[in-house]
């Protein structure tokens, strides 16, 4: 499969774009792109070629990694849910410890407050590290399957693009990997986390969670209705 990498008649490495019956299109950085007739490159090719087969890229990166997206996902609502021991251990010791005096139940609050900071933070090492795995491996795949594309560019195509416009373009796929990863992390988390603090709001205060409720709408509402103004001011 071409194009292949190939020794140049004064021993150099080459690349070999296209063969036909009629003329052999070869590249060499220190000579550049040149036309062969295939008779000239049958003298001193050794008929030796070196090809790059890529795996089959065509799934989007971050479906190909659901495991580990989901995995972050899960280790970040554990968080979550480890940042409720502070508030709950302040409440009870504000209503029950104060009230009644009771020391032992003040250890003990201490004691879990401790073992919950302590999981909380084996949750968020694990967290970055899904988090830092998720994006090597979906940012290497999208660089293979860019490569890959590039491969099979036209040759009048590929001459026209600089070395340093093609290394921006691996940059740029990095950066797309880590934005998507990250909003889709933030969507799922944000949004699960929204659930269970309402939920164990409501628990301990309806009205508070009405409340809550009532400001959360508003500045949906508010936001909803400032984006497309702000968008417009920005514009102009």
């Amino acid at each position: 499969d071409l194009p292949a990498a190939i020794e140049d008649d004064d021993g150099s490495l080459a690349v070999l774009f296209r063969v036909s019956r009629q003329q052999a299109l070869i590249g060499n950085p220190a000579r550049g792109i040149r036309l062969v007739e295939p008779a000239e490159l049958g003298r001193w090719w050794n008929g030796q070629l070196l090809t790059l087969s890529l795996p089959d890229t065509r799934a989007l990166p971050l479906k190909h990694h659901t495991f580990s997206l989901v995995s972050a996902a899960l280790a970040s609502m554990l968080i979550v849910v480890f940042a409720l021991a502070g508030p709950l251990a302040s409440k009870a010791i504000v209503d029950r410890v104060l009230v009644n005096d009771d020391l032992s139940l003040l250890t003990l609050l201490l004691v879990a407050v401790v073992v919950v900071v302590g999981f909380q933070i084996v949750a968020t090492v694990l967290r970055d590290y899904l988090l830092a795995h998720l994006h090597h491996r979906a940012a290497l795949s999208l660089q293979q399957r860019f490569l890959n594309q590039v491969l099979h560019l036209p040759q009048r195509v590929v001459i026209t693009k600089s070395v340093a416009s093609l290394a921006a373009r691996f940059r740029d796929s990095e950066s797309l990997v880590q934005s998507s990863s990250a909003a889709a992390l933030t969507v799922v988390v944000d949004g699960l986390a929204v659930i269970l603090y309402f939920g164990v709001l409501g628990l301990v205060s309806l009205p508070a969670a009405a409340i809550a409720a009532a400001f959360a709408a508003a500045y949906a509402g508010i936001t909803l209705i400032w984006s497309p103004i702000a968008r417009g001011v920005s514009r102009r």
